[in-house]
């Protein structure tokens, strides 16, 4: 399934909700989903923010010519926990083979940059970062409550389409596989703001 294809549908499905259900709260709507990625094919239904991470994908696909993979996180602390205990149990047993854990299994034969983008804080992401077998970008909700709709908050916090795409970006340039003139652009094009300040605080 193709990263538009799984857009498509994702988005589609949202449209059908809201359309059934209008006054249905937000998380009917991800419990669908989750429902939904039990009987099929489709990744990364489970994340909160599925449209915004797809609608990255398709722009990093379609205007940088950059595809991407997107892996749905349903519990940091689970994957944290399994990496740890892992260390531990290595830690433990310095004449056996070391084992992996589970995270660094999936992930053994990915390359390149990987960015974390999450409704929650970069706290939860960074957790797991040792063990991504490449450079993280977090983005997350850090920052004092606010009170918005979730578009809005997502444009506040910088973990909407435009900003997450931009984040893949700016990682490639740092990593020399892409020139900082394609970000000097993309900041234009995404508009965004270098100087605005930070939302953590």
């Amino acid at each position: 399934v193709s990263f538009l294809q799984a857009f498509s549908v994702s988005w589609l499905l949202l449209v059908l909700w809201r359309r059934i259900a209008p006054r249905a709260p937000a998380w009917t709507y991800y419990a669908m989903m989750a429902a939904l990625a039990a009987i099929t094919p489709l990744p990364f239904v489970a994340s909160f923010a599925v449209p915004d991470i797809f609608a990255a994908a398709a722009i990093l696909e379609q205007e940088y010519d950059i595809s991407a993979d997107v892996w749905s996180v349903t519990s940091y602390k689970n994957l944290y926990r399994d990496a740890v205990a892992t260390d531990r149990e290595n830690m433990r047993h310095p004449e056996k083979k070391p084992g992996e854990c589970y995270l660094a299994r999936q992930l053994a034969e990915e390359e390149g940059v990987f960015v974390a983008a999450s409704d929650y804080v970069r706290a939860l992401p960074a957790s797991i970062a040792k063990w991504v077998p490449g450079p993280m970008t977090l983005l997350g909700t850090d920052g004092y409550g606010r009170s918005d709709a979730r578009a809005g908050l997502r444009d506040f916090f910088e973990v909407d389409a435009r900003h997450i795409a931009f984040a893949a970006l700016s990682a490639l340039a740092r990593e020399k596989k892409i020139s900082t003139a394609v970000v000097k652009k993309a900041i234009k094009k995404l508009q965004i703001d270098p100087s605005k300040a930070d939302p953590s605080f």
